[in-house]
């Protein structure tokens, strides 16, 4: 967070005199380039580390080839970038600017009031634009400041590439990310729930003391948020933590590379962890030290410096001896800002500048070739010049810090904090301490001077005869040229930062100026009077404008007080009053239930989160060696894939394994978070909105809902996730091990080289035209989607449908733009795996030109979806050629057409669109499985009874060995709701209870399309059979058994097949398509606890009914 409030500060550095210049000279200042440039502007790094003598040929080849990755990164980290710091910038920074106009002290009250209003308007969009211009600069000037030094580098002892390394490296990257992943991953989880308290306790502490965030009075209602949102700033702590784990992984890779040592790279592997633990226990404030072992793995650690270390450690010392450790408030409110450092940091390069113009050491033409990077005489040389002055002069005073030239102290007490500062403040000390340690003498200094100004520059030190004469000693001399060359390296780094480039040229223009003024050009000064008072006649005729529109402003403000008094004055209607009072009766109910809510939330959230966090967690660690074993053998034993097939799978089958893990652990922490959070400020609002419970039963249920039920939930929650990381796994994997594929799927080798050609081409094409769809529609979805809000919010439908979701939903409106923004970004991830989809298009068709035309029509496709998203105009503007050569074959039962008419027939009489009477009698999900678990339970108990199932089919389902409970039992109440279904005529689906599903009531979602249509169609082949009564008895039998033979044989129902071979293999073929969808529901999370649940109602019923002697009668008896 330092790092990034340092580069907001840097970037928000706006100026009201130096923004419309930079607006309109952004683009003069930079240098001549045209769509052909730009377009070789990728080319740069190859070229330059073709050239460059740092690395070696292996290297260089090696670093060629890994350009494009880096590169293609940063594309996407600056489109995305871009887009959050648009918004961010769009809309925090108005409401700060309001927040600080109000807080402005030695204005009226009046000028504040209208301050407020006109704050942060125009002035943010040209603050906009000025960041564009710092970040054009940074891309670019940055940028070939850098590889301008890599080209000069003379490389004297190239780095090379140590080939023989590479196993060893790739081994230990290997071992580490075995090892680290899941110990950092366990240090992390535990650690959690103690940064979660310590930083609530510092967060307090700061508000309390007004230190940290809270140090600003504008930003103490922003900082107050993180109070609340600290439990989300500690969950992306937690993504980063285990993220790292994989950086330490494979950084003993680079390790063992440095050391040439496999060993020393396994030593690094042990180390991280309690290097890891270590630095987490000082962040937090913890017992020093790990209990995980940290062996050595460097030979030595070598450290170069132009002092003895020893005599460095004791001048720090001495330089910090007399400041405090602790701010205190009173010096923490004196604190300077990062804007004021810069200002006068600047102040004072103008300043040398003018005197060094006026010296003779720097002329036009200096000004000049550093405009065409002939030089950096300005970047560098003034700003190294500046800072050496500051060192001297805080040498001479005796000053603990350093004195700036407007008598700016900077202390440890009073400068900024954050990592950041520290990286620019210690350098600065530690030469500082250097010089100090020289006692150079007057002579010495101008020297010095000289050296810092021309950058080394022999010519121009020798010609410029300001005093200074180089020591006689050698060795003193090279310890002034190399602290020399220490400070225009740090002065180097500067120029590379946002906002130098615009500043720097501020100073560049400050100088010009003089040395125009100073060749003497005619009447100058008088002309300057003549500009001075021409501006002071601006400046009067603004501050009488001013002053008029501020008492048009005041007018305006009365009128409109005026006539909200004579409003306030007159009768209200009835309907107007009536809702008032609502309103003012529900507002403050509504903050007692939320805060209620975010207090329940605070006090179980903790214990919520251990639970799913740990156990999710576990499970995902615990099985993450069985799922890659598991794996690996059922490639092996499959007849699915081939020979070629299965070696890819086997090296490829880590990688998925891997991400599961990874989403695994990342997605329990947020789901415990969210769960722990958002699910009791639910539970409230529903408790007071539940009908036939007397009010006070409803307030008590107010404090008790969402309390230690949510811990049970938590419980429940785990529980699921652990029946489908292992029952849900093994039945896919028995499903791969059973599949008897007669032409089994082979790798066609011949074919990946054209795949990876096509894959690059797509990528080429599709993302930056995909982006650029993107980004071209947010706007519009931004726009229609609160639109849309708003009409959903008035009609009551959509999100707003429930009473208890109307009050969250609502910030649906607030959140909108970040939604967009995550849209945007997910539009821009999509376009990479288009462009990859053109490889799978060129497999499948065995034909690069179908992948390229697939390339080609993806933009097409995603510019149509789009469009058809957001109610735009159909077709696209792009080219959609045709890339396959013909669509797939679909199988069915009944022809196609004839399924077509009859699905048409079933949804004649049912609307297209939804009512809003119908959209309130909507069923949820939860309603409709719980039917159908009832009904498997009430199934289950006629079957015991019937002798369809006995206890042996259930002891053997606990054991895998059948599948009677959780495709059996539900393949028949489908099966038994399909035909009362089609009987009834209706046209959905009835089940046991009489609950009664169509296309106008059921349940919102993709998700229920693929479970809905595919019963539609069962259900439409199953009318055009015209079964008889027997054949249905026939058909119940080949649901429940699956088609085992012996069983339908021996149970006796009345069910006959039919004598017709073709009839027959219809019901058996809807029988199989049946019993997997009913596998496919059985892999889904809380199918296995609703099944155990229907097994126990089976098994006590099998019980019953075994004791009492299979009597059906005694049994309805007893009942």
């Amino acid at each position: 967070m330092d790092l990034i409030g340092a580069m907001f500060y840097y970037v928000m550095d706006l100026g009201e005199g130096g923004v419309g210049w930079g607006v309109a000279a952004a683009g003069n200042q930079m240098p001549c380039m045209n769509s052909h440039s730009f377009d070789q502007l990728g080319l740069i790094p190859d070229l330059i580390l073709s050239i460059t003598k740092k690395f070696g040929p292996y290297m260089k080849c090696l670093l060629s080839l890994l350009t494009p990755i880096p590169i293609a990164l940063w594309t996407i980290v600056g489109v995305v970038g871009s887009a959050i710091m648009g918004i961010g910038y769009g809309y925090i920074w108005p409401v700060m600017e309001t927040f600080r106009a109000i807080s402005k002290e030695g204005i009226p009250i009046h000028m504040r009031l209208i301050k407020c209003f006109t704050d942060g308007t125009w002035s943010n969009v040209w603050g906009a634009c000025t960041i564009v211009r710092d970040f054009a600069d940074f891309s670019f000037h940055s940028y070939f400041s850098v590889m301008d030094e890599l080209l000069e580098s003379k490389g004297e002892d190239p780095i090379e590439l140590k080939v023989l390394q590479l196993p060893g490296c790739i081994l230990a990257s290997i071992l580490g990310i075995v090892v680290d992943v899941p110990l950092i991953t366990l240090i992390v989880l535990y650690k959690a729930p103690i940064l979660l308290f310590k930083g609530w306790h510092r967060l307090v502490q700061d508000l309390i003391g007004r230190e940290g965030p809270f140090l600003e009075t504008v930003c103490v209602p922003f900082a107050g948020l993180w109070i609340l949102l600290w439990p989300i700033v500690v969950l992306f702590g937690i993504v980063a933590g285990i993220l790292s784990s994989f950086g330490l992984g494979c950084y003993a890779a680079v390790v063992a590379y440095q050391e040439s040592s496999t060993k020393r790279g396994l030593l690094y592997v042990v180390a991280s962890v309690a290097v890891f633990d270590e630095y987490t226990n000082d962040l937090l404030y913890l017992r020093e030290g790990s209990c995980f072992p940290r062996p050595t793995y460097r030979e030595r650690d070598s450290t170069s410096s132009l002092l003895p270390i020893s005599g460095l450690h004791e001048q720090l010392e001495v330089v910090n001896v007399d400041e405090t450790f602790i701010s205190a408030p009173s010096a923490t409110t004196r604190t300077m800002t990062v804007s004021v450092i810069l200002d006068s940091f600047t102040k004072a390069c103008e300043d040398i500048g003018k005197e060094l113009l006026k010296d003779g050491a720097i002329e036009l033409a200096d000004l000049d070739a550093w405009k065409h990077k002939k030089n950096k005489i300005v970047n560098i040389g003034v700003p190294a010049y500046a800072f050496l002055e500051c060192f001297l002069s805080s040498i001479k005073n005796g000053s603990n810090g350093f004195i700036m030239r407007d008598n700016v102290e900077i202390t440890s007490v009073n400068r900024p904090e954050g990592r950041i500062f520290d990286w620019f403040y210690e350098p600065m000390c530690i030469m500082k301490d250097q010089i100090r340690s020289l006692h150079l003498d007057e002579s010495e200094e101008l020297y010095f001077y000289k050296h810092c100004l021309y950058s080394g520059n022999t010519t121009k030190i020798k010609s410029w005869q300001n005093g200074g004469v180089p020591p006689q000693d050698e060795i003193r001399r090279a310890q002034l040229e190399g602290i020399s060359r220490r400070l225009q390296g740090f002065c180097l780094n500067l120029s590379r930062l946002p906002t130098s480039r615009r500043r720097f040229y501020e100073v560049l223009k400050v100088i010009e100026q003089e040395a125009k003024n100073s060749k003497g050009m005619p009447d100058w000064e008088e002309e300057e009077e003549e500009e001075e008072d021409d501006d002071d006649d601006d400046d009067d005729d603004d501050d009488e404008n001013g002053a008029q529109s501020q008492v048009v402003l005041v007018v305006v403000v009365v009128v409109v007080v005026e006539e909200v008094r004579l409003l306030l004055a007159m009768e209200f209607p009835k309907v107007v009053l009536i809702y008032t009072c609502y309103f003012l009766f529900f507002l403050p109910i509504f903050l007692f239930l939320f805060v209620l809510g975010i207090i329940k939330g605070a006090i179980f959230s903790p214990f919520v989160f251990l639970v799913i966090a740990f156990g999710d967690t576990g499970v995902v660690i615990g099985l993450w060696p069985l799922h890659l074993v598991w794996s690996i053998y059922c490639i092996i034993r499959t007849n699915r894939f081939g020979p070629y097939m299965k070696c890819l799978l086997i090296l490829l089958s880590p990688i998925p394994i891997a991400l599961w893990t990874i989403v695994g652990v990342v997605g329990s922490a947020i789901m415990g978070i969210g769960y722990g959070y958002i699910w009791p400020v639910m539970e409230t609002f529903r408790a007071i909105s539940k009908e036939g419970i007397p009010v006070h039963m409803r307030l008590i249920k107010c404090f008790t809902d969402g309390t230690w039920s949510n811990v049970w939930g938590a419980c429940t929650i785990v529980r699921d996730f652990a029946d489908f990381s292992f029952h849900s796994y093994f039945s896919v994997m028995d499903g791969l091990l059973e599949s008897k594929e007669e032409d089994p799927i082979e790798l066609k080798v011949t074919q990946i080289p054209g795949c990876i050609l096509v894959a690059i081409f797509g990528i080429l094409i599709d993302v930056p035209l995909i982006t650029l769809i993107v980004l071209y529609k947010a706007p519009i979805l931004l726009f229609k989607g609160w639109h849309r809000l708003i009409q959903d919010l008035i009609g009551r439908e959509g999100p707003f449908l429930e009473t208890v979701c109307i009050p969250f939903a609502g910030l649906w409106i607030l959140f909108w733009p970040i939604l967009v923004l995550l849209a945007t970004l997910a539009g821009i991830f999509s376009s990479f795996l288009f462009g990859f989809y053109a490889a799978a298009v060129t497999y499948q068709e065995s034909s690069m030109k179908k992948g390229l035309l697939c390339a080609v029509a993806s933009a097409s496709i995603v510019d149509e979806y789009t469009n058809d998203l957001l109610y735009l105009r159909e077709g696209s503007c792009f080219p959609r050629p045709r890339y396959r050569e013909r669509i797939g074959s679909s199988s069915s039962l009944l022809p196609v057409n004839g399924m077509v008419e009859q699905l048409e027939v079933i949804n004649i009489d049912e609307p297209l669109i939804r009512a809003p009477s119908a959209k309130l009698q909507t069923l949820t999900a939860a309603v409709i499985w719980d039917s159908f678990i009832k009904a498997c339970e009430d199934i289950g108990m006629e079957l015991v009874k019937d002798g369809a199932i006995v206890l042996d089919d259930m002891d053997a389902w606990k054991q895998s060995k059948n599948k009677i409970v959780n495709i059996g039992i539900p393949a028949y109440a489908i099966l038994e709701c399909l035909l009362y279904s089609i009987k009834s005529g209706c046209n959905g689906f009835i089940m046991r209870d009489n609950v009664e599903i169509t296309s106008v009531n059921r349940p919102e979602g993709r998700v229920f399309d693929w479970l809905y249509e595919p019963l539609c169609i069962m259900k439409d082949q199953i009318r055009s059979l015209h079964l008889d009564e027997a054949e249905e008895l026939y058909f119940y039998k080949l649901c429940l058994y699956s088609g085992d033979t012996t069983k339908i044989e021996s149970w006796q129902n009345g069910g006959v097949p039919p004598r017709d071979d073709i009839r027959r293999a219809q019901l058996e073929g809807i029988s199989r398509r049946l019993q997997g969808f009913c596998l496919t529901l059985s892999r889904l999370p809380t199918s296995r606890r609703r099944f155990n649940e229907v097994l126990k109602v089976i098994e006590q019923e099998a019980k019953v009914f075994k004791s009492l002697g299979g009597n059906g009668g005694d049994i309805e008896a007893a009942a």
